[in-house]
């Protein structure tokens, strides 16, 4: 019962987080599953979903463009700068560094969509946050491109890195005290691999 619940956690309205970093469950919007490859952000409305899953939009700021045709052409753009910033990291995980070209890109972006934040009260204190109202598609680029910054500039190299599985491409930033996490998520790769390694060691015994 304890691993179905944390199997559960990780997944919130149909979308993947064990990344512990937005921009990386971004990048984990496409998966490699059992059936193959998955797009999770086919759509303006998956998008959103996304948004609101994440914490990052609010139920009640829902935008009223989601059917758009700005809003198909921006989410085209926003998958295109998920695969280069995938790229980066790809990248940076083989020891290179991140690219000009791409810290260019990001930068002007940053400039040209910077987030907004207000302060918060809550029960017993104030609290600074994200205040993110989306009142046209390329709103959206604020948070993400914000998260992308922080990732690349805030997030120890060696602490970002892909799922050991051959199979997977998920992406994640280890958290944990000994800096050994392995797998995007035992329910998801960990055990899979394990039990696949199990069983490889029994029919070698068998021979």
């Amino acid at each position: 019962m304890i691993a179905e619940a944390k199997a559960q956690a990780e997944w919130i309205d149909g979308f993947l987080f064990v990344g512990n970093q937005l921009a990386l469950d971004f990048l984990n919007t496409t998966l490699t599953l059992d059936e193959g490859p998955k797009e999770l952000l086919a759509d303006v409305a998956s998008l959103e979903r996304w948004l609101v899953a994440a914490g990052v939009l609010d139920c009640a700021h829902r935008p009223a463009w989601r059917n758009s045709a700005e809003a198909r052409q921006f989410l085209k753009k926003l998958l295109e700068f998920r695969e280069k910033l995938r790229a980066e990291i790809i990248r940076q995980e083989s020891g290179s560094s991140i690219s000009e070209a791409f810290v260019g890109e990001l930068n002007r972006l940053l400039e040209k969509y910077p987030c907004r934040m207000a302060v918060r009260r809550s029960a017993k204190d104030l609290s600074l946050g994200l205040m993110f109202q989306p009142r046209v598609p390329e709103d959206a680029w604020a948070p993400i491109v914000a998260a992308a910054a922080d990732l690349l500039s805030g997030v120890p190299k060696d602490r970002v890195r892909k799922c050991e599985s051959p199979t997977c491409t998920v992406q994640f930033y280890d958290t944990s005290k000994k800096g050994a996490r392995r797998w995007c998520s035992m329910n998801l790769c960990g055990n899979k691999v394990k039990v696949a390694a199990y069983r490889r060691r029994n029919r070698r015994r068998d021979k």
